[in-house]
C-alpha cells in the first residue's frame, strides 16, 4: 500500500506538470513583453545565466506566514522582474508534517516549485524524492558556492545519502551563552570576558548559586538548548545506515550526561517545580546563565532596558577540543522540487537569497545569521536593532565550527535524552543511556514501518 501511494502521488505530479506546461507558456507571454528593457541588467546579476528566461510564476511553500513572507520574500520578488513569487502557506508555522502536505498539494493539482524544509525533514526518505540537487545548477548559472560559509555546505551534503548539495542553508545557526550583568553584581562576581571551557563554566556557577535578599538565584541553566554540548562532538548517535542506536558505546554519551549532572548537582541548582524553562527564569532575572540564539536578544529580551543588563559570550567548550565548537548547522533548508517545471527560476531566487543586498537585509534586522563566508556581514548581525547595540557580537562567530559525521544519521532525531526527566530523578548515567536507547530503538522501528 505504501509503495502504491507513493507512485500515485509521482504520477499525480508528473500530470499536473504537463498540465502546468501548456498554461505557463500562454501566461508568459504577456509578461515577457512588459520586461523586455529589464533583462540586459538582470543577466548582470550573480546566479543567473546569460540566457534569456521567461517570465515565470513561482510557488513557495512557505512556513512562516505573511508577514516573514513579506519581510525575506518580497524583497527577492521585486528584485527579479521576470519572476513572481506566490506564497503557499503552510499553515503550521512549522515545518513539520511536510510530507503530508506536499500529498495534500499534489492531490489539489498543486506544485510547490520551491520549499523550506527542517533538517530531519531534508533527510526523510520520502521528502527526498522531491529534492533537485543544486551543483549543476550552480555551473549552468555561474554560480559561486564558495561564496556560502563552506561548513554550512559540508554538514547539507552530510546529510545527504549521496552526498549532493540538495538545498541552500536558511541561515547560520549558532549558541551562545547569555548572562545577566545584575546578578554577577549581586554576588560580586567579575563579568566573564572570552571563551571559556564547560568546566570553568560550571564552576563560575558555583559562585553564582544561592540567595540574595530571599531570592534564590541559579548559576548554569541549559535545558533549553537541547543537546548543545553533545552537539559539539560532531557524532552519530546511530548507525547511519541500519538505525542502530549506538549511544551505549560513545564515551561522548557518557561524557555529556555526566557535565549535565554535574551542572544541576550544583547545590541550589536544580530547577524548582514552577520553573519558566531555562528561557523563562533567565527572564525573569533568576538565572545567571543560560545557552541559546543569538536571535534571542531579538525576540526574548525584547527591549533595550532589559537587554541592558544581558550580553553573551562564545558557548563554552570541551577542554579536549576547545578550538572548535558545534558543527556548523542550519535549522531550515531552501530546495528546489524536482517535480517543478520551472527549476532554474527557481534556482534564481535561491541565489538571490544569498546576494549580499538580501542577506544584510536579514542579517542587520537580526533575523539570521548570515549564511555567507564574508565576515563584514557576519559583524553587522543585529545592527539596526537597539537591543544589540554594544553586545557582543563577535562571541558568535569567535570559534571555528567543528566537522560533521560524514554521514549524519537520519536516525539521530530518534535519540531524546529527556533531560528534565534526567535531572530530575535518582538515576544514574548508565541507566538512564539504558533506557534512553530502548526508547529509540522502538521508534526507530515504527518510524521504519511507516516509510
Amino acid at each position: 500500500m505504501k509503495v502504491a501511494r507513493k507512485l500515485a502521488v509521482l504520477l499525480l505530479v508528473l500530470a499536473i506538470t504537463l498540465l502546468g506546461a501548456c498554461s505557463n507558456d500562454k501566461s508568459s507571454t504577456n509578461k515577457a513583453d512588459n520586461n523586455d528593457t529589464n533583462k540586459n541588467a538582470e543577466n548582470e546579476n550573480e546566479g543567473t545565466s546569460n540566457e534569456e528566461t521567461e517570465p515565470v510564476a513561482l510557488k513557495f511553500l512557505f512556513p512562516w506566514g505573511d508577514e516573514l513572507f513579506n519581510d525575506r520574500i518580497v524583497p527577492i520578488d521585486e528584485k527579479l522582474s521576470d519572476v513572481t513569487i506566490e506564497l503557499i502557506n503552510n499553515d503550521t508555522g512549522s515545518t513539520e508534517g511536510i510530507r503530508e502536505k506536499i500529498e495534500d498539494l499534489s492531490a489539489n493539482n498543486i506544485i510547490p516549485d520551491i520549499m523550506i524544509l527542517g533538517s530531519n525533514e531534508l533527510m526523510d526518505d520520502y521528502v527526498q524524492e522531491f529534492l533537485e540537487p543544486l551543483d549543476e545548477y550552480a555551473t549552468k548559472h555561474n554560480f559561486d558556492l564558495d561564496k556560502l560559509n563552506p561548513a554550512l555546505l559540508d554538514t547539507i551534503r552530510s546529510m545527504d545519502k549521496e552526498g549532493r548539495l540538495v538545498s541552500f542553508p536558511n541561515s547560520n545557526d549558532a549558541t551562545v551563552l547569555y548572562y545577566n550583568k545584575d546578578i554577577f553584581d549581586k554576588f560580586g562576581i567579575e563579568y566573564p570576558n572570552g571563551k571559556m571551557t564547560w568546566d570553568e563554566t560550571i564552576e563560575l556557577a558555583k559562585s553564582l548559586t544561592g540567595e540574595r535578599d530571599g531570592i534564590t538565584y541559579r548559576g548554569l541553566d541549559i535545558r533549553d538548548a537541547g543537546n548543545f554540548p553533545l552537539d559539539q562532538r560532531g557524532i552519530n548517535l546511530t548507525d547511519p545506515d541500519t538505525g542502530e542506536v549506538t549511544i551505549a558505546n560513545e564515551p561522548a554519551v557518557q561524557q555529556y550526561l555526566n557535565l549535565v549532572e554535574n551542572i544541576y548537582k550544583i547545590p541550589g541548582n536544580l530547577p524548582p517545580e514552577d520553573s519558566g524553562g531555562a528561557l523563562g527564569d533567565f527572564l525573569n532575572g533568576t538565572v545567571a546563565m543560560t545557552l541559546y540564539s543569538p536571535q534571542f536578544m531579538r525576540w526574548g529580551v525584547g527591549t533595550p532596558e532589559k537587554a541592558e543588563s544581558i550580553d553573551f559570550l562564545p558557548a563554552p567548550v570541551w577542554s579536549d577540543q576547545s578550538d572548535v565548537t558545534e558543527p556548523a548547522k542550519s535549522y531550515y533548508h531552501w530546495v528546489i522540487n524536482k517535480y517543478s517545471e520551472n527549476k532554474d527560476a527557481a534556482f534564481k531566487v535561491l541565489a538571490e537569497y544569498t546576494s549580499q543586498d538580501i542577506q544584510e537585509l536579514i542579517t542587520n534586522a537580526g533575523q539570521e545569521m548570515t549564511i555567507l563566508a564574508d565576515d563584514s556581514i557576519k559583524g553587522q548581525f543585529g545592527s539596526e536593532l537597539d537591543v544589540y547595540e554594544g553586545k557582543n557580537i563577535q562571541a558568535i562567530f569567535e570559534i571555528p565550527s567543528g566537522t560533521p559525521p560524514e554521514k549524519i544519521s537520519k536516525y539521530n532525531q530518534y535519540v531524546k535524552f529527556e533531560i528534565n526527566e534526567f535531572i530530575n530523578s535518582n538515576k544514574d548515567v548508565n541507566q538512564h543511556i539504558r533506557e534512553v536507547a530502548e526508547k529509540a530503538e522502538i521508534e526507530i522501528k515504527n518510524a521504519s514501518g511507516n516509510n
